[in-house]
């Protein structure tokens, strides 16, 4: 094609390209003339192509799309500045990785994931899955000293994003190396000075450049505090020529004043007042522009993160709409001079040899438990997500508020890594309301402490005030490679109510005071599995709660030795919606110490050991609890739920017995069967299976109904079913919250085995 046909051909398509046509032509007619004056000239030089990217949070996302546009043209950029979520964007461009491959990225990303500042929850191991949730609120204490919530996000899954796609260009600590040379704009909170980012490590200069004030923390670099570059230039495209562009294309995604009836959201409040000042700073750089691209997002916000494939979808609209002028740019620059084009220029090598590992920030764990979490060693090859993973391991431990990493070249060969631990403060301390139909209103509090004993260690004590009185004090040490195995030393001392039942009516109220001390061994296989053993010392006296001509009051004390087995894919306890939580244990009853005084009118007998003997037994006990989806709001799940006392020779005492009924597990020996109110029904065997529907109103309202069904004296027929098996029924409906201090659930029960109704409410946690 003729210059004078490429000329044309880019005038026809837009006015705003004449400069590079100009400019084009004015290098071509200049070097034949001088080849045929005989002057030593050396070809005309391609003219430099830049991009600027706007920040705007989610709307950030949109450039992806012109990015593929100008994938699909061939167009070289030769020059990328950005800031805030455009310099998260254009920084994955400059250092190698295609518009499409940004696009899968931004597509597979949790967004509530990366800004949480919480560990996701299929990282977090088995035995601290609930305590994480029920303790989402924990107030942190150091050095005798509450330590007040700032507010502020550290956002570990977003350092370890950017960590993990940046890694491939660990060695080229210049930004000026990149396969599209990048500059990045922070500011400095100190002076309100812009500071340009061009050289060190790419992944604080990003992560600063979109430190939006009052969301996320600022970045402490080379001795400046930094916050998000859009304060001062949110679109830096002086940045770009002074890069020696020749051409400057910037793309706009946020306005530069918000109009009032469009600050619908916290995020779109902090741009408007974080940014103001740099609007009269956009004004004066889009004057510098060449091709001005400025998206309009519609209804989306700075926010709207969860509307990503929504934005991106604008964001390929818009490149298609401009994929024409890209492509006549690259024509005419490809005439002047010839250049393949290739849009994934990653470099190759994605296993890294570690070299060195250095850690800062230790003060109550040390290098070698954090060693050992890791299970990284210098000599090892790792890939980026392989220590994304490790790091996410030793995050789930909730010990740090973040765990961060930058690597640098190693002068003998490969990586050297530099982990930043920001530690928790050692203790915390967490309180809750608990009310329950049954056990009535209770003040929760519960005090954690790491290595405070010994290293790899915590301590818990709780306390439940109330009607019903519970302490639990709880010592685990940690153990093994990547501390997989766990010792715990546990005491807990109860005194609460229990009812006892005779046909379904109520016949006494009685308080069970009980001393329970348990050492246990536990392993951990992954994050969901977790075996253990161990043995139990416990003593339990029964006595009534109201005094009548006929009382029975009986105690008992022995050990037990058990196996237990636990599993838990839950993405939460609080109304899931999917996933399977299971527990199964076995545990041998042995040195029974009964006795029971029985009191008939101004009568008294007591029975004690040397009249009663009980020989050790063995019983079984599960839970079982499948969830899936239907539909996004429609989910059904089945439970089961049984415990068999595996001995037929004797007549226990009723403190052994299963206690059947209610929506939850509070206390010891109880079994959950809908319909039923707590404790309504005894027995030393009992299976039931449950189905239900659940269906979410709201983001955190449910709908929910329940059916079981149970069968009950199971340790008769261990040898041979009886003609007619004894079940009894149960239903309920059931309104469910996930509330910020545990789960509300009302419910109206449906006694079918009696023909009675019930209403039941359980609010919080309990433990």
């Amino acid at each position: 094609m003729g210059l004078t046909a490429a000329f044309n051909k880019l005038n026809l398509v837009n006015p705003m390209l004449m400069k590079s046509c100009c400019l084009a032509i004015c290098l071509l007619l200049q070097w034949p003339f001088a080849v045929l004056a005989g002057e030593p000239v050396s070809p005309p030089a391609r003219p430099k192509v830049s991009l600027t990217l706007s920040g705007g949070g989610a709307k950030g996302l949109a450039h992806i799309g012109v990015l593929q546009a100008i994938d699909s043209a061939g167009l070289t950029i030769d020059v990328l500045t950005g800031t805030s979520m455009g310099a998260v964007v254009g920084a994955l461009y400059a250092i190698g990785y295609s518009g499409k491959q940004i696009d899968s990225i931004a597509r597979s990303i949790n967004w509530n994931t990366i800004f949480s500042a919480k560990p996701e929850v299929d990282r977090i191991p088995f035995d601290q899955k609930l305590e994480t949730e029920q303790q989402a609120f924990e107030l942190k204490i150091k050095r005798g000293k509450v330590q007040i919530p700032s507010g502020l996000i550290e956002s570990q899954e977003l350092w370890l994003l950017l960590s993990e796609l940046f890694l491939p260009v660990y060695d080229r600590p210049e930004f000026s190396e990149f396969s599209v040379p990048f500059k990045c704009v922070a500011t400095d909170v100190l002076t309100g000075e812009p500071v340009l980012h061009e050289k060190g490590n790419l992944t604080l200069a990003v992560r600063s450049s979109m430190a939006i004030p009052s969301l996320f923390t600022a970045i402490d670099m080379d001795g400046k505090k930094l916050i998000d570059g859009g304060v001062v230039r949110n679109f830096p495209v002086r940045d770009a020529k002074e890069m020696g562009a020749d051409y400057m294309i910037g793309v706009n995604v946020s306005a530069a004043k918000i109009p009032a009836d469009q600050l619908n959201s916290a995020l779109d409040i902090l741009y408007q007042t974080a940014f103001i000042s740099s609007s009269n700073d956009f004004k004066e750089e889009i004057k510098l522009l060449d091709l001005f691209i400025d998206m309009d997002l519609g209804p989306y916000s700075a926010a709207s993160f969860t509307s990503s494939d929504s934005i991106l979808e604008i964001g390929i609209k818009a490149g298609l709409a401009y994929y024409p002028m890209f492509k006549r740019l690259a024509d005419s620059l490809n005439e002047i001079s010839p250049r393949n084009f290739n849009a994934c220029r990653l470099p190759t090598d994605q296993r890294f040899l570690v070299r060195g590992i250095e850690f800062e920030g230790l003060e109550r764990t040390t290098r070698t438990s954090v060693l050992e979490r890791l299970g990284i060693s210098t000599g090892d090859f790792v890939t980026a997500k392989f220590l994304s993973d490790r790091i996410r391991e030793v995050y789930s431990t909730r010990l740090y508020k973040s765990v961060v990493y930058t690597a640098e070249p190693h002068p003998e060969g490969g990586v050297r890594l530099r982990f930043r631990m920001l530690e928790h403060a050692p203790a915390g301390f967490t309180a809750g309301i608990h009310y329950n139909t049954f056990s009535n209103i209770a003040i929760l509090t519960n005090y954690r402490v790491t290595n405070w004993f010994t290293d790899k260690s915590e301590t818990t004590f709780r306390l439940n005030l109330g009607d019903n009185i519970r302490f639990l004090a709880k010592q685990e040490q940690y153990l093994g490679k990547r501390l997989g195995n766990k010792l715990t030393l546990e005491l807990q001392h109860d005194r609460v109510f229990n009812a006892n039942y005779e046909d379904f009516r109520q016949t006494q109220n009685y308080r069970e005071i009980r001393t329970l001390v348990t050492a246990r061994y536990d392993r951990k296989i992954g994050t969901e599995r977790m075996a253990g053993i161990g043995i139990s010392a416990e003593t339990i006296l029964w006595r009534p709660r109201l005094a009548t001509t006929f009382e029975v009051r009986p105690n008992n004390s022995f050990l037990t030795a058990f196996y237990e087995f636990n599993m838990s894919s839950l993405g939460t306890q609080n109304f899931p919606e999917e996933g399977l939580i299971s527990n199964y244990k076995i545990e041998y009853i042995f040195n029974q110490e009964p006795s029971f005084t029985l009191t008939m009118g101004d009568s008294m007998v007591e029975f004690d050991r040397t009249l009663l003997t009980y020989k050790p037994y063995f019983r079984a006990s599960w839970r079982i609890e499948q969830y899936a989806k239907l539909t996004d709001r429609l989910s059904t799940g089945w439970k089961t739920f049984g415990g068999i006392n595996l001995t037929t020779t004797e007549q226990f005492l009723f403190h052994n017995q299963w206690n059947v009924g209610g929506q939850y597990q509070l206390f010891r020996n109880q079994i959950p069967f809908v319909g039923f109110r707590d404790f309504q029904f005894h027995t030393d065997g009992f299976a039931s299976i449950l189905g239900q529907l659940q269906y979410r109103m709201l983001d955190n309202l449910f709908l929910i109904g329940r059916g079981n069904v149970g069968i009950f004296d199971l340790h008769r027929y261990s040898i041979a079913l009886p003609e007619r098996i004894p079940f009894i029924w149960g239903t309920s409906m059931s309104v469910g919250y996930r509330s910020p201090i545990g789960p509300v659930d009302v419910s109206l029960n449906y006694n079918i085995s009696d023909q009675s109704f019930s209403g039941q409410i359980n609010l919080g946690w309990w433990f």
